[in-house]
């Protein structure tokens, strides 16, 4: 298992001024993204929102936003603003700062180019916005030499990423790499100071709940609970939370508070 312990993640320099523009959200449509969960209702129009980041509240606030008039058919597409519309927009309205990566995971075991979009097994574009400073992520290594890589990262995001992007930035990350080879676990496991986090994906969300709760099952089996045991105490003590619907393959993430168990099973170290 890969063990990726995200020690700092901060907005870059160029972002951490107070009075500092251009990170940024858009509606995706088009061919990129046709599980845009409002694609007919926006009538496939494309809006992007630039927010301006205050160091000082740890706070974002939109500065403005325009409307582009074109589909977005190709990825890292960039539009220019100069002579768009600006217009007003979430005025008055504040967004915690929480910095994390989108995209973190270890190379599948696949032959040939794989897109990065959607998630998987390995990690990838899980698009949770926990995986923060202070938490620690496991993959389960699938190819020679792990292959470790991250991207995509956030200022903030929402559970589900209902428009397709969160606030889009770069980010300053320090984390610490650990092999470890005394236990296994099929899916992206998440330990943050609070909960343990299985992700379960699937073609739909139905199925991506079905499959974080077997590996959920599969890990409090490994704390010392029966599968009846477990299943009972998933039902009446976890949150099942749908992780991102914009990426292709739907994601499920399950959370098991970590202080109800004796404190002898609270880690997996």
């Amino acid at each position: 298992m890969c063990r990726v312990i995200v020690m700092g993640a901060c907005p870059h320099d160029d972002h951490a001024q107070s009075s500092n523009w251009g990170i940024f959200n858009q509606h995706i449509w088009g061919d990129y993204n046709q599980h845009s969960q409002l694609y007919q209702e926006f009538d496939e129009t494309e809006r992007v929102t630039i927010y301006q980041l205050d160091a000082d509240t740890n706070t974002a606030q939109a500065a403005y936003a325009y409307d582009v008039a074109d589909k977005y058919l190709t990825p890292g597409r960039i539009t220019y603003c100069p002579e768009c519309d600006r217009r007003m927009a979430l005025q008055g309205v504040r967004v915690p700062v929480r910095p994390h990566l989108g995209t973190a995971g270890v190379a599948p075991d696949i032959t040939g180019r794989v897109s990065t979009v959607p998630p998987g097994l390995h990690g990838g574009n899980i698009d949770n916005w926990r995986i923060g400073a202070g938490a620690t992520m496991y993959y389960r290594v699938q190819v020679e030499g792990g292959l470790f890589s991250i991207g995509d990262p956030h200022i903030s995001q929402g559970d589900g990423e209902i428009s397709g992007t969160a606030i889009e930035a770069s980010l300053n990350v320090l984390f610490q790499i650990i092999l470890r080879k005394d236990f296994s676990f099929p899916s992206p496991l998440l330990e943050t100071p609070k909960n343990w986090i299985v992700h379960g994906f699937g073609d739909t969300l139905n199925a991506a709940m079905k499959n974080a709760s077997l590996d959920m099952l599969d890990l409090l089996g490994e704390k010392g609970l029966s599968r009846n045991d477990a299943y009972s105490l998933m039902s009446v003590a976890s949150d099942f939370t749908v992780t991102q619907v914009v990426d292709g393959t739907q994601g499920v993430h399950v959370r098991m508070p970590r202080n109800i168990f004796p404190s002898g099973a609270r880690k997996t170290d």
